[in-house]
């Protein structure tokens, strides 16, 4: 187990081709690149990276998404007080 003290979940905010790029249980810092969106025809339409340090706890597997689909699920580290 890897303790958390909180999590907050990613949110597309338009519909599109979603790849979410780490794996579960990769680290993430502040500012990187989580995730692409393309549209139909390629285009990379958004970049979304993460806002806060973390670990992925969980993440979307499916590549067509709407608007407002989850992208990840990332936990802060650290131990519970």
């Amino acid at each position: 187990p890897i303790p958390c003290v909180s999590s907050v979940w990613m949110y597309t905010d338009r519909g599109g081709l979603l790849t979410v790029l780490p794996d579960l249980g990769e680290t993430v810092e502040r500012g990187e690149l989580v995730a692409t969106l393309h549209n139909a025809w390629g285009d990379l339409v958004r970049r979304y990276r993460a806002a806060e340090p973390g670990i992925v706890i969980g993440k979307s597997t499916n590549p067509a998404t709407g608007a407002g689909s989850r992208i990840g699920h990332l936990g802060q580290l650290g131990a519970a007080t």
